[in-house]
């Protein structure tokens, strides 16, 4: 007479070992070769199940646990029933996970090999092989992006002018982006960035409130029990958006989520403003395996900046092309860079703006007794439109904003010197290498670059532009040089003007020192002179 008997060869493929969860006593049968109490990884161990009635046949069920320390809260259970009865043997494998909390539930990380088997023979014989699933699909989805309230420390105005929070917040929340109104918050009126309705402005000296929220909604069942990490990248970089906590996110049921999350682009810093704007495609890896799982996208615009820039600006809102065009541009930071660098040289060599070499009035700014007023949109809207005309009192009106935008920056002065001189050559916003700035007007010489003592040489009468630092701080002048803000005042006259033998500007200077916040106004439209 022959036993039925059930002979299994377990291999362990996964990356823990495998301990007997309890007793492995059979329903009916007998072991002849017993559950091992742990499967090293890489190893295979053997069981055999016999019958002892042969009108019960055998059952039994063997419950492996994988033993994941960094994971004390969550148990995995592997599973291996084998069923003879009436000449027909089974073996049923499966994986279950156990949260600490709820219920056991399937687990879709583990597949196993063959994933399920059925014999007529009396007498059974496999090798099981357990391993992962590398094949995880999930119709999982982002639903919603919301930002802590608490930690928005600048307020900024959209392209129409707005700061949109109040009709949006939930709780201490603010939603700056959802999946069914994509018309509500994304912009897509710029040509050179991906923005959003409803970008967010943060300390930058504080990395604690570059935070958001997401609701994640775990539409099937495919994703419980398994350890994730979700991160978001974008067009620039991955990896710009990603999980707040280290540990992996495991969901035991299915519905929405939330899940804190930290913008942390590569050129993040404490010292420097930074942005983040565009299309963010969010994605999952799975820790276990290293697989990735593509999900939806969602739009995101966010800024790190120093929040003393708000008063200069009505209402204490940050206008957006401001942020846009200077921030947004910075994705590499070198040790020996600075902001008064980069945004000297941004405003410099990238705006499509030109000296005006007729007679060298501002476009933007002007110069009254009571102060300093700077079309600020104005000057914005123009800097990607085509060549416009500038001068130093607009040069020098930008930098101080944008340079306000540092937390590394305490003391920023608006300088206008009178009278300045002969300049040395250099080069000249817009027009190249020049002494001769003015060689577009009337009687004057039309060398951009001419001899020094020439008549018809043109000289400028006055010049404005930023220091930063106080009384023995550096220079920035984005209309001439440019200076990039690594000369003192002296340092600046010494290689700026050319003392030229005889010229009334040889003796000394006057220079008024203006501390007073520019006068901003941002809805003027003017025409512009000629170019």
């Amino acid at each position: 007479m022959v036993v039925n008997s059930c002979r299994i060869a377990i291999r362990n493929s996964l990356r823990h070992p495998l301990s007997l969860a309890k007793d492995p006593r059979p329903e009916c049968g007998e072991w002849r070769i017993p559950p091992t109490l742990k499967i090293p990884l890489d190893q295979e161990s053997i069981f055999e199940l016999v019958e002892v009635d042969s009108t019960k046949g055998i059952n039994a069920s063997v419950h492996y646990e994988i033993d994941v320390p960094e994971y004390e809260d969550t148990k995995w259970r592997i599973t291996v029933q084998c069923i003879s009865q009436e000449g027909r043997t089974k073996l049923i494998p499966s994986s279950t996970f156990l949260p600490s909390q709820g219920q056991s539930q399937p687990c879709h990380l583990f597949s196993f090999d063959p994933p399920f088997l059925q014999s007529e023979s009396q007498s059974f014989e496999v090798r099981l092989d357990v391993k992962y699933d590398y094949t995880l699909r999930t119709n999982s989805h982002i639903t919603e992006v919301r930002m802590p309230a608490r930690f928005i420390t600048s307020h900024i105005s959209n392209v129409a002018r707005e700061a949109p929070t109040a009709s949006t917040s939930i709780e201490d929340d603010t939603i700056i982006w959802k999946a069914d109104s994509l018309a509500t918050f994304e912009d897509n009126s710029d040509s050179l960035f991906s923005g959003s309705y409803y970008p967010v402005g943060v300390d930058v000296s504080n990395g604690s409130h570059a935070v958001l929220k997401m609701r994640f909604n775990v539409s099937d069942e495919k994703l419980l029990g398994v350890p994730l990490q979700i991160y978001g990248d974008n067009d620039v970089s991955p990896k710009v958006v990603r999980q707040q906590e280290t540990r992996p996110v495991i969901f035991n049921m299915t519905g929405e989520w939330d899940i804190r999350l930290k913008v942390d682009p590569s050129w993040a810093r404490r010292d420097v403003p930074w942005g983040v704007a565009g299309n963010v495609v969010w994605r999952i890896c799975v820790i276990e395996t290293g697989q990735l799982i593509g999900l939806n996208s969602s739009r995101l615009e966010f800024y790190a900046f120093s929040p003393k820039i708000a008063p200069l600006f009505p209402k204490s809102l940050v206008p957006i092309m401001l942020l846009r065009r200077f921030v947004l541009s910075r994705k590499t930071w070198t040790p020996d860079f600075s902001w008064e660098g980069y945004c000297c040289s941004l405003a410099f060599h990238d705006f499509a703006f030109r000296y005006d070499i007729w007679d060298g009035r501002p476009s933007y700014g002007r110069v009254n007794n009571d102060g300093v007023y700077f079309r600020l949109h104005a000057y914005l809207s123009n800097i990607k439109a085509g060549p416009k005309l500038v001068n130093c009192y607009d040069q020098a009106c930008i930098m101080k904003i944008c340079l306000s935008l540092s937390p590394a920056i305490d003391s920023l002065e608006w300088i206008f010197m009178k009278p300045f001189g002969f300049i040395k050559t250099t080069v000249l916003i817009g027009r190249g290498v020049c002494n001769n700035p003015f060689y577009g007007q009337a009687g004057r010489s039309k060398q951009r670059l001419c001899e020094s003592n020439l008549p018809t040489r043109s000289k400028f009468n006055n010049h404005a532009f930023v220091r930063v630092g106080g009384a023995d701080g550096k220079i920035v002048d984005a209309c001439s040089g440019p200076h990039l803000g690594d000369e003192t005042l002296g340092h600046f006259i010494d290689a700026s003007i050319d003392k030229v033998e005889g010229s009334i500007f040889g003796g000394e200077r006057d220079i008024c020192i203006l501390n007073s916040d520019l006068r901003l106004d941002l809805e003027t439209r003017e025409i512009l002179p000629r170019i």
